[in-house]
């Protein structure tokens, strides 16, 4: 599994942005348990990708559903993805 995921990561960082549309958003959370305030900042936006490896998207596909992300626990991070349609 390590060997497959590698080699996903590998064949990503060979795909090129052809566009982007990107913006930095932030916002706070207080803990209910501490009363601390936490920042949370992040990318938001579409970014679309020319030469992704069926692979590459694979692990894409498995991010998303997983629902990895910076604090996803939180409603941040989290991944959608569409395939473009020619057209």
């Amino acid at each position: 599994m390590r060997a497959v995921v590698g080699r996903a990561v590998q064949e990503a960082s060979w795909a090129r942005v052809s566009w982007a549309r990107t913006w930095v958003e932030s916002g706070h959370r207080r803990s209910s348990r501490t009363g601390q305030v936490q920042e949370l900042v992040g990318l938001r936006g579409v970014v679309a990708y020319e030469g992704m490896s069926s692979l590459a998207m694979a692990l894409l596909t498995l991010g998303a559903e997983l629902g990895v992300g910076k604090d996803i626990a939180f409603g941040c991070g989290g991944i959608r993805l569409f395939r473009a349609t020619a057209g």
